[in-house]
């Protein structure tokens, strides 16, 4: 398709989904839920929908707000300065206090000293947010001044390892090098100065760009379109959107039986909320839904797709003959439950596929020498950023879902 002109390249050409990335982090580095980043680029891409010809729509949704000055924050111990950044969601502050290790007790809570600490804690000691959330409150309730996470980055770390506004206690995330100087500086004073509000007048938006009959049976292709705070998010997830419209300009032109829409979720990372709200505030029309496809996590160099299904026999066998056409494609299934967008839609019968580059071992490439670390981009991460993407690679991702909608289409028309 021809007439879109290309803001990296200034030329009227089809962008292709590096291209899309790539502007998206030119143009909203910060994208977090209910931020004005969120919703510019989605109106960006609520536009592009709309120069190729889909109806195009935003379905809006009230959510927790958060207003903080990303690169601002500041972590002293013992009077020298440590890179550090605001873990989402964490108020504001600017307090002083000795530092006391802590660890997770499995149960939500921690053991150790946090009355009028500020509590240091390893990432590694924790399985996921389900546990790190209840342990903030814990030890806010414990009278703990602040909290700070040790990424299992060694180079970086993720602002999102705490992430729940019920939380007035202030949190921070630092490397995995930095804090093996907070903990061996275990009762020497840290000071923690984080910028930032919670708020409650924000919002979240879905942005879609639909073709074919209404009420027919329908194909959704999806990606989230905010990201992590203080994260240019290249691999989670602009790359997926980049994905995403890339594939919308391959079936722009087509006339379509079933009703085939392109979606960008808002308010993924604050826990899948913008799909699921979709489910439940459009349950008929989430219902109509044959087959989800779902990017996230894409286009880190050297990085090989993996596919996650969910769903019946035919959905399975599709996939895996996608697949065979193609080299280096791993195909699992899930028979819990689907993960990341999918996760609301699996309770209401929606079959969905996750289509992912997450587990390349790239560890090396952000301080993981030993190169365990699966995941192939640093989520969440400052150094998320184009650094890591290719072309090539996201081209692959596009030609995976472009197959799967086309045999899909294939099916449903029958």
């Amino acid at each position: 398709m021809s007439g879109l002109r290309n803001p990296i390249r200034g030329e009227e050409e089809m962008m292709d989904a590096y291209d899309y990335c790539e502007h998206i982090l030119a143009t909203w580095p910060e994208r977090w839920t209910g931020s004005v980043g969120e919703r510019e680029s989605g109106n960006w891409m609520e536009a592009q929908f709309a120069q190729m010809g889909y109806e195009t729509r935003q379905t809006e949704f009230p959510c927790p707000g958060w207003e903080y000055e990303s690169g601002k924050e500041e972590l002293y111990l013992a009077g020298k300065k440590l890179e550090a950044g605001a873990q989402y969601f964490s108020v504001g502050c600017d307090v002083t206090a000795p530092v006391s290790i802590v660890q997770h007790d499995g149960k939500g809570g921690f053991v150790g000293e946090a009355a009028g600490k500020i509590a240091v804690v390893r990432e590694t000691d924790t399985a996921n947010v389900s546990e790190r959330n209840p342990m903030l409150l814990a030890l806010e309730k414990a009278g703990a001044v602040g909290a700070v996470m040790i990424s299992e980055y060694d180079e970086t770390y993720s602002t999102k390892m705490f992430r729940t506004p019920e939380s007035k206690l202030p949190a921070m995330g630092v490397s995995g090098k930095t804090g093996e100087e907070l903990l061996a500086g275990e009762g020497k004073e840290v000071r923690m100065v984080i910028r930032a509000k919670q708020t409650e007048d924000k919002t979240t938006s879905n942005v879609f760009g639909e073709k074919g009959p209404a009420d027919a049976p329908r194909i959704l292709v999806g990606a989230h379109h905010e990201a992590a705070p203080g994260s240019p998010s290249a691999f989670d997830n602009a790359a997926g959107i980049g994905i995403v419209m890339a594939i919308a300009q391959e079936f722009a032109k087509e006339t379509v039986g079933v009703r085939l829409g392109f979606v960008g979720w808002g308010g993924h990372e604050f826990g899948a909320y913008g799909s699921c709200m979709y489910v439940k505030h459009y349950p008929e029309e989430a219902k109509r839904v044959k087959r989800l496809l779902i990017f996230d996590g894409m286009g880190v160099k050297g990085a090989n797709p993996e596919i996650w299904t969910h769903g019946g026999a035919e959905l399975v066998k599709s996939v895996r003959d996608v697949a065979g056409q193609m080299t280096d494609i791993k195909v699992l299934e899930r028979t819990s439950r689907p993960g990341g967008d999918a996760l609301c839609f699996g309770p209401i019968g929606v079959e969905s596929v996750w289509v992912s580059d997450s587990m390349w071992k790239g560890g090396k490439y952000y301080g993981r020498e030993d190169n365990q670390w699966k995941s192939a981009g640093p989520f969440h991460s400052p150094i998320d950023d184009m650094r890591f993407m290719d072309r090539k690679v996201l081209a692959k991702d596009v030609e995976i879902g472009v197959a799967l909608v086309k045999r899909w289409l294939a099916e449903l028309a029958k």
